[in-house]
């Protein structure tokens, strides 16, 4: 179980360090990893949460 969880928290952490270096860079965040863009919901986020309206 112990490999399965470091995989996972490895591929957390590499979507969040691209995530990073994106936004740093001025480069898009791919849509998959991307929750909130200008104040609404974006990409999976737009797909996984509501704003309760």
């Amino acid at each position: 179980m112990d490999a399965v969880v470091r995989a996972l928290e490895s591929g957390q952490l590499t979507g969040t360090r691209e995530s990073l270096e994106a936004w740093l860079d001025g480069a898009p965040i791919r849509e998959e990893y991307l929750i909130v863009e200008g104040g609404a919901l974006a990409g999976t986020g737009a797909h996984s949460y509501s704003t309760g309206k």
